[in-house]
């Protein structure tokens, strides 16, 4: 159980699956430490390098109200595509719609990209390099 929550946590925070396929493997599994030290970094109060009963409860509402936000953000900014994601219509996107919905995901950027080819390459590790770079300053400030 202990396992499978960590896993949970784990899975919530990797990246999506379109930068999974374009930046490998190891890259991903690296992330996948880095994202465990964060989660420890965040939640581990008693500092054991573990998180015990009261910790992963806290770590799981974080991630609970967290993915509440994103599902209500979703909803508000783009309600055409929360109705092709919630398949079955009940207002909630569960583990299977989320899984189709990064494979649709996934179709359509490898779709995208073989129609730009290899000059679109060059131009969106330009664009990345931008945004982290961005996002890097936000963080300092």
């Amino acid at each position: 159980m202990k396992h499978l929550f960590i896993i949970a946590l784990i899975s919530i925070f990797t990246i999506s699956s379109a930068q999974a396929a374009e930046n490998g493997k190891g890259k991903a599994c690296k992330h996948r430490g880095d994202m465990k030290a964060k989660i420890l970094e965040k939640f581990d109060a008693n500092n054991d390098g573990k998180l015990d009963e009261s910790e992963r409860a806290a770590a799981k509402t974080a991630v609970q109200a967290k993915r509440q936000e994103r599902i209500a953000k979703l909803k508000s900014e783009h309600p055409k595509l929360f109705e092709k994601i919630d398949s079955n219509g009940d207002g909630n996107i569960s583990k299977d719609e989320a899984k189709a919905a990064r494979a649709m995901r996934k179709q359509h950027c490898d779709k995208k990209k073989g129609e730009r080819g290899d000059k679109a390459d060059g131009k969106r590790s330009e664009i990345a390099n931008k945004i982290k770079e961005r996002r890097a300053n936000r963080k300092e400030k």
